[in-house]
């Protein structure tokens, strides 16, 4: 859900693009800005989880499974957090407009209060780096890199005992071309998986918030320009990342196209009866 309300932050940014200024108000400017770093928390934070319960699964399988009532908790406190976290951006962003070539253009940007003493854009730009980017990274790589190791282990440790428990030449063979085949395929298949998620999310969200720094900087030094189209490119990225996020979680996840390939149709619309019926018997 996250990832849907996040991506309905491209229209405003059709909008804005296509009139060159803010024509949506000063509530709009508010509430908008707010509700997409808000879903953009939750998304981050959710993927974090993910990883923190394949980390529990797998490597330490004896601990204390998350249940449907625990889960449903981490969820609460997922979006509490998204919603407290984001509070400053509902206070900071307003409408400023400016004069060009004899017009006025309205944007929606931060605008700080001016302190001589603290400096707020760099305290809430640093936090928003590091809550919403550092930490969940190395989250993200420590859980799936510990998930890797304990899958290769027992990888070894499995093909080590087939090779004790072959007794000659044939059988070596037989194990070799049928279960470790498959094995070694499942094997590789989940290392591009876990290296694919850590790359996303590290490809797809660093952007966004190089930008936000750079915003922070934006004509403090004549040689650093903050141009538009360099916004909009590390926003499209992170808009990018909730549309991919359903394929990899989902998609690419082998239970799922085993229960949703029988859903394919003939020519004649229906069904095959043979796929049906071992779909139903999956089901059950």
């Amino acid at each position: 859900m996250a990832d849907l309300l996040f991506t309905t932050g491209c229209p405003v940014i059709a909008v804005v693009r296509i009139t060159g200024t803010w024509v949506l108000g000063a509530f709009f400017c508010h509430t908008l800005v707010y509700l997409e770093f808000v879903c953009m928390f939750a998304v981050i934070w959710t993927m974090t989880v993910i990883s923190i319960d394949r980390f529990i699964c797998i490597v330490k399988p004896n601990n204390c499974r998350i249940s449907l009532k625990m889960a449903i908790a981490i969820v609460i406190v997922i979006w509490l957090f998204a919603f407290t976290s984001s509070i400053p951006m509902a206070a900071f962003f307003n409408v400023k407009s400016f004069s060009v070539d004899n017009s006025t253009i309205k944007i929606c940007t931060l605008v700080w209060p001016q302190s001589t003493t603290v400096h707020v854009s760099v305290i809430f730009v640093s936090c928003l780096f590091l809550i919403g980017f550092v930490v969940p990274l190395s989250i993200l790589s420590h859980n799936y890199y510990r998930v890797f190791r304990t899958f290769w282990k027992s990888k070894k440790t499995i093909h080590r005992k087939e090779s004790r428990a072959s007794q000659n030449v044939e059988d070596l063979i037989k194990c070799t071309s049928s279960g470790t085949k498959r094995r070694s395929a499942r094997s590789y298949r989940v290392i591009r998986i876990l290296v694919l998620l850590v790359l996303l999310f590290f490809l797809m969200w660093l952007p966004i918030f190089i930008a936000f720094i750079g915003v922070q900087y934006d004509g403090s030094y004549e040689y650093f320009k903050m141009h538009s189209w360099m916004l909009m490119t590390c926003a499209y990225f992170a808009f990018g990342n909730a549309c991919v996020n359903p394929f990899v979680y989902v998609f690419i996840n082998e239970r799922f196209r085993l229960n949703i390939l029988p859903c394919r149709k003939t020519r004649n619309g229906q069904p095959k009866s043979e796929e049906l019926g071992s779909f139903t018997g999956s089901a059950s």
